[in-house]
């Protein structure tokens, strides 16, 4: 069974990293998923895509220990658990999973790669760009802490990524959005930053956030 990493980050946040080297098959065997859920992994016709969704739960279950695993999803396609905040992420034959009783929850899991050099124009503000080290490492850490951050607020009319501010050296990020004519900004989100066999993995949480005097505006319809 390929957990690679399982953590709590904070009390009552836990994250699974899984490594994906099972067959379709072998991903199938002791979950008991939702009918629907099921249903939905095998219409899927790109295998990729379904062991990625089977790694998802398997690590799910892993947190839950439990191999019944109740996964629906929300108006925006954020993925939903009953009595848990959820957050997903996959990629190069990984997959991560962070789940919080109590607090909305992201995460991301990305390569570390040269790639991203040329591309940190794209989600770094100047001003972001100037207080942060332009290595691969910390433009992939960056990229992640935005993508963590913007699955936490998924319901808000956030703009990826120029509505959300990380400090990386901090651990913390910002949301700024539109509220009619208001601007409304939510502070004290908190990052939490992993690197696993070269990939990176950031979650982001916040402290009780629905119930943040701070931001009392996730409540508007």
């Amino acid at each position: 069974m390929p957990v690679v990493f399982q953590q709590e980050v904070v009390q009552g946040i836990r994250l699974c990293v899984w490594q994906i080297v099972e067959s379709e098959p072998e991903l199938w065997e002791n979950l008991q998923l939702l009918d629907a859920d099921a249903v939905s992994i095998r219409q899927m016709p790109l295998l990729k895509r379904r062991v990625e969704k089977l790694a998802c739960r398997q690590a799910l279950a892993k947190l839950l220990g439990s191999n019944r695993v109740s996964v629906t999803y929300g108006e925006v396609g954020e993925p939903r658990s009953s009595g848990y905040f959820l957050s997903f992420s996959h990629g190069n034959h990984y997959v991560a999973v962070v789940l919080s009783p109590s607090r909305p929850v992201g995460i991301d899991i990305e390569l570390i790669s040269s790639r991203i050099l040329s591309l940190s124009s794209r989600f770094l503000s100047p001003e972001e760009a100037l207080h942060v080290a332009h290595t691969p490492e910390m433009l992939t850490c960056c990229w992640c802490a935005k993508e963590a951050i913007y699955k936490m607020f998924s319901l808000l009319p956030v703009t990826f990524p120029s509505g959300i501010t990380v400090d990386i050296h901090e651990n913390k990020g910002i949301v700024k959005y539109k509220n009619n004519h208001e601007t409304i900004q939510i502070q004290d989100i908190y990052l939490q930053k992993y690197i696993i066999n070269s990939m990176m993995i950031v979650v982001g949480y916040g402290w009780n956030l629905w119930n943040d005097r701070k931001i009392q505006i996730l409540k508007v319809d």
